[in-house]
């Protein structure tokens, strides 16, 4: 069943609200091509980072026009100082290590930006999405930090309007918690015919 979490910025006041968003939730976060996606996920680890240090793995982009992105949410000071970047290697192995190392200098929220980016030695699209799904869920467990990765919805599921992550597998499965920015006519600016849904939620209901 799709649950509506409401607007945009609805769903930032909601994180304020709880304090963040829990520990230890390996969160899905899939859309379209060109929906906004990285977007979105810099406000929400902007909003964290009023809180606590964010680490932000960046494979999608230059860091001029990450840098861009972010300047354009107009960022305090502190917000800037626990906002991290990491773009070292898409390697999920590397990514694995570089994780944990963030994790000593005491990082408990992440953002990878995107699935479609991590490289492993799994033979197909299906392994390839499973394998990192099972790996970054087990660091979440393990160490009781938050992930969000950014994946991207079917090509099926945009076509039908049911939600869907792209190359299936175990994926679902793995999540804590399962946000899809899906079309709705309704939704404001900047953000316009796109609104989150949750999918699934171990964590909390909207």
């Amino acid at each position: 069943m799709v649950g509506l979490l409401g607007t945009f910025s609805g769903l930032l006041i909601s994180i304020d609200k709880m304090g963040g968003i829990p520990k230890g939730a390996f969160i899905q976060f899939g859309a379209s091509s060109e929906s906004g996606k990285t977007t979105m996920l810099i406000a929400i680890a902007l909003r964290l980072a009023n809180y606590k240090k964010v680490m932000h793995f960046n494979f999608e982009m230059s860091e001029q026009l990450l840098a861009k992105k972010i300047r354009q949410f107009d960022p305090t000071e502190k917000q800037l100082k626990n906002y991290l970047i990491d773009n070292v290697s898409n390697k999920l192995d590397d990514l694995k290590r570089e994780i944990e190392l963030h994790i000593r200098d005491g990082v408990e929220f992440f953002i990878i930006d995107s699935k479609m980016k991590i490289r492993t030695n799994a033979k197909s699209t299906y392994e390839n999405a499973s394998l990192i799904s099972k790996e970054l869920s087990l660091i979440c467990q393990r160490n009781e930090i938050t992930i969000i990765l950014i994946n991207q919805m079917s090509e099926e599921s945009q076509r039908n309007g049911i939600p869907a992550l792209k190359d299936s597998g175990d994926q679902v499965y793995d999540a804590d918690v399962v946000w899809f920015w899906a079309l709705c006519p309704l939704a404001t600016p900047p953000f316009q015919a796109q609104t989150p849904r949750s999918h699934k939620s171990r964590i909390y209901q909207p």
